[in-house]
């Protein structure tokens, strides 16, 4: 699911596992694509996964998540601790190489997003608890912004600007919604009125509204 600079919201449908889904877009939107299937990436040219660019083998196992920065010249990915490779990677899109890595402890699971093109949010879980990080990839540095009790994360965004992060949990079918400003991270609010689990979530472009 991507929310569109139009105001549209582009939904993409997941095959099977052994399929090519088409999974994220670039910031222009219109030329390039992401194609995702088990431990691989494609990046392709229009809406075609046959028109390929680059295809990147991002980890041994499944590919959980993955984000373009905001320039489209770098793509973070990471995988699945249940594969045994959950390594957060950033590759450079125009060389096909690996620039950063960071490694999560074995038994957490990752969720990442761009914030700005100098940072990554890492959003890890382990043992019950959730923790937001930042890490300046180019240079190694991580740091604990936020820390809150949750088993997993499902589904994890932050809006265009930087000021709201959103994530929905496996304890339960809220959407919680931070604002992070000046290096301080503050519960803005908790959605409810969902039945099920939310698998997916963004922030149109400017922050204001969520589609889920």
């Amino acid at each position: 699911l991507a929310t569109l600079s139009t105001g549209k919201i582009d939904l993409m449908t997941c095959m099977k596992s052994a399929c090519w889904s088409r999974c994220s877009l670039s910031v222009d939107q219109e030329q390039e694509q992401v194609w995702m299937r088990p431990s691989h990436v494609k990046i392709t040219s229009g809406s075609s996964r046959n028109q390929s660019l680059l295809k990147l083998e991002v980890c041994k196992g499944i590919v959980t998540d993955l984000c373009f920065s905001s320039n489209s010249l770098h793509l973070v990915a990471a995988g699945d601790n249940a594969d045994g490779d959950n390594t957060v990677r950033v590759w450079d899109v125009e060389v096909g190489l690996v620039v950063a890595r960071y490694e999560p402890q074995s038994e957490s699971s990752v969720m990442v997003q761009f914030y700005s093109n100098r940072f990554v949010l890492l959003c890890e879980s382990m043992c019950g608890i959730t923790t937001f990080k930042m890490w300046e990839y180019e240079v190694g540095s991580v740091d604990t912004i936020h820390t809150f009790e949750s088993s997993r994360v499902f589904a994890f965004c932050t809006s265009d600007d930087g000021e709201r992060m959103a994530a929905s949990t496996a304890d339960s079918n809220f959407l919680y919604v931070w604002r992070y400003v000046d290096g301080e991270v503050a519960t803005e609010a908790a959605l409810d009125g969902l039945n099920a689990r939310i698998q997916c979530v963004n922030f149109i472009p400017d922050g204001s509204r969520l589609a889920s």
